[in-house]
């Protein structure tokens, strides 16, 4: 018989994505799963899985350089598992400014916004919105250090590489595939 792979989302498994994956491997016992790292599977370890392929990175497009700036980064999606209150509370205990630049479209995004970064805002803490890819780059280029506060089994953690590649060390709670 033919054996079809699907890469598993991002998403972790203990949430919508998880029955999805189980229904799928039900109706076509073929399928095989590939996951985003080890840590991704551990809500479901009796899936099909045949692989783990971890995200890719083109490096070309994250250079290194050397730092020119004097403050700490979070990127990522404004929501309280990733964390930004976290990184608030470490950049005002080292009493170095803080960068914040995320995703804050949907709803529940807004809220934590509204309740646990702009009442933040001045003294060093600054939310520069979504960014660009080049300002993405800079930003982490010439941060002193990354911050990834994040509280929940993220499957992967993309921005940690993306740190690393330009050279920015990363500062991590131990959750997810930290």
């Amino acid at each position: 018989g033919t054996r079809v792979a699907i890469k598993a989302s991002g998403r972790p498994l203990d949430g919508e994505a998880g029955p999805i994956y189980r229904q799928i491997s039900r109706v076509s016992p073929g399928v095989g799963l590939v996951s985003l790292s080890m840590n991704q599977r551990r809500p479901m370890p009796d899936l099909p899985w045949i692989a783990n392929c971890p995200n890719a990175l083109d490096l070309s497009a994250y250079p290194v350089h050397p730092h020119r700036g004097d403050y700490l980064l979070f990127l990522g999606r404004l929501s309280e598992d990733k964390g930004a209150h976290r990184a608030i509370e470490v950049a005002r205990e080292a009493e170095l400014p803080l960068k914040i630049a995320g995703k804050m479209r949907d709803p529940i995004e807004k809220e934590y916004f509204e309740a646990h970064v702009r009442p933040n805002l001045g003294w060093g803490i600054e939310y520069l919105g979504e960014v660009s890819h080049e300002e993405k780059v800079d930003l982490l280029q010439n941060a002193r250090v990354t911050l990834f506060p994040i509280d929940w089994e993220e499957p992967f953690g993309l921005v940690m590489i993306e740190s690393m590649a330009c050279g920015t060390p990363v500062i991590a709670t131990r959750c997810g595939a930290v």
